[in-house]
Formats: C-alpha cells, sequence, structure tokens
C-alpha cells in the first residue's frame, strides 16, 4: 500500500476510534501494519492476579502476540472479524499508549 494511502488509512481509523464508547478525549495509537497468523480466545493472569479472558493476535512477522482483554469486545464481534482476516494485512489501535504499549495490546483490528 503506497505510503499516502496508508497515512490516510491511519486517520480513518483514528477517527473512528473517537466515536467508539468510553473515548474521551484518549491518544489513540495505529501500530505497523502485520499480517495476522492466527487469533486465539484464552485468558491471562493481570498484575492483581485475576483470570482475566482476552483474544490474542499472532502475526506472521517477528513482532509480539497482542493481547486484547475481553472487556473490549464484549460482543466477540471484533474476534469474529478478527479471524476472518487470518492471512491478511491488519493494523491494530491501542488507547493511551503511553501506558499501553501497542505492540503489546490492542483495542480494535481493521483490514489495512
Amino acid at each position: 500500500m503506497p505510503e499516502i494511502e496508508l497515512a490516510n488509512l491511519r486517520e480513518e481509523i483514528k477517527q473512528s476510534e473517537t466515536k467508539s464508547p468510553g473515548c474521551s478525549g484518549e491518544t489513540i495509537e495505529v501500530a505497523p501494519v502485520c499480517t495476522l497468523k492466527s487469533v486465539t480466545v484464552g485468558s491471562r493472569i493481570n498484575s492483581r492476579k485475576q483470570n482475566i479472558k482476552c483474544t490474542e493476535f499472532e502475526f506472521h512477522e517477528d513482532v509480539p502476540i497482542r493481547i486484547m482483554d475481553a472487556w473490549a469486545d464484549p460482543d466477540g464481534s471484533k474476534t469474529e472479524k478478527a479471524e476472518s482476516l487470518i492471512d491478511k494485512q491488519v493494523m491494530t489501535t491501542t488507547w493511551r499508549p503511553e501506558k499501553y504499549d501497542p505492540l503489546k495490546w490492542c483495542r480494535n483490528i481493521y483490514q489495512a
């Protein structure tokens, strides 16, 4: 994808995210384009030793697995969308990237 198209898509994604419930002026980061390899629904243990349901996105590129906690996808629609994007180029979003590393966490997923 040409650089100008990619920049425009990033802006469209950011604008879409700002309209999401709960986004009140949060900083939104769009992670670099990666090719989705797998989507796994499971759980993780958080810092308070609580078991949290989550979805993990693994990529073909040498980047960390990204985690989307279930609270960000209460009806499972984002996970379902991600499953349809396996082997496609995608971008993920993170709110408050200063706290939540965009290469580790994600709030939503979009086809690039």
